[in-house]
């Protein structure tokens, strides 16, 4: 199979490294996903300086006031993150309207946090594939272990030409073929049958990693 390096010789294109790349370059030497990396880090300061700083903020309660709830996921994220008084006047004021509303039926049940990550998520979507554009980046994706399904489709569906969809498909795929070989080798090191041998750490973690690939968030 070429390589993407050789791809790129071929064809160099003239886009310019922004801070998205940066970003997924530090996400490819974390476990996991990197876009699910960058979403994360993303969400979290969302949640750390825009929640904290626009509290107060008419538009941002009212964005809250429609949604009209919250799910569990970002609960924790918003017990871990977020101070008690924050907390405590945002409260404080998504019970009393839905006080006022709880008999009309009519409240919407969506979270707000959900809808912005939900944006998060197209706008690093497309960062990521106007990185894809550039040749130092591919070489800076091989330190990454893949992506997870969810993600690995949703930048596929970015990807027009026909060339780099094949050798998109074809990176992942040995990423995955990398994984099944360390899971293959742990499970026969673990067979009684077979000879005492040595689990190496990376065949350990491969189990998580197989998992990590399989993730839909």
């Amino acid at each position: 199979m070429k390589s993407f390096l050789f791809f790129w010789k071929r064809k160099k294109a003239p886009h310019l490294w922004t801070v998205d790349c940066h970003n997924f370059t530090e996400a490819f030497v974390h476990e996991g996903c990197p876009i699910c990396f960058v979403l994360a880090e993303k969400e979290k300061n969302f949640i750390q300086h825009t929640f904290v700083e626009s509290i107060n903020d008419p538009y941002f309660r009212q964005k809250w006031r429609n949604a009209g709830g919250i799910c569990d996921s970002h609960f924790n994220l918003l017990m871990k993150l977020c101070g008690k008084l924050e907390l405590a006047i945002l409260a404080q004021d998504l019970l009393s309207h839905w006080r006022e509303q709880i008999s009309s039926r009519k409240m919407q049940s969506r979270c707000f946090l959900c809808q912005i990550r939900n944006d998060m998520e197209t706008q690093v979507i497309n960062s990521f594939h106007n990185c894809l554009q550039i040749s130092s980046f591919w070489k800076e994706m091989e330190k990454s272990s893949g992506f997870c399904h969810r993600h690995f489709f949703q930048c596929l569906s970015t990807v027009k030409s026909s060339q780099w969809k094949n050798h998109f498909i074809q990176w992942q795929e040995e990423k995955i073929r990398h994984t099944i070989q360390l899971i293959q080798n742990f499970v026969q090191k673990n067979d009684y049958r077979s000879q005492k041998q040595k689990i190496l750490p990376q065949e350990a973690a491969a189990i998580r990693q197989a998992w990590i690939l399989l993730k839909n968030p």
